[in-house]
């Protein structure tokens, strides 16, 4: 449920159930991976659009986005190969 609708997510796409596009429903690993593969971005560049990007946006880039001494420890370990999420750690947890 959004804003009182029923989203219904299948095979990537987010629909109302009149079938209306509502979105769509990709993990940023996917978007990550998407990125790298199919328009041939750095991994580096890719992994700043996923983290320092958005977290310059919403003013938070003084405290995440990066791993630097004084920002929260959020964190992903994932492979690079297969593009997998192996774990992940908020504020260092």
């Amino acid at each position: 449920m959004f804003w009182g609708e029923e989203i219904i997510a299948t095979n990537g796409r987010c629909a109302l159930a009149d079938g209306t596009l509502a979105g769509s429903d990709l993990d940023m690993m996917s978007a990550v991976k998407n990125t790298v593969e199919m328009i041939g971005t750095d991994l580096a560049e890719a992994l700043r659009m996923a983290s320092l990007y958005p977290a310059e946006f919403l003013k938070l880039g003084n405290r995440k986005g990066r791993i630097k001494p004084g920002f929260d420890a959020d964190l992903v370990l994932f492979d690079s190969a297969e593009f997998s999420v192996k774990n992940t750690w908020i504020s260092g947890q």
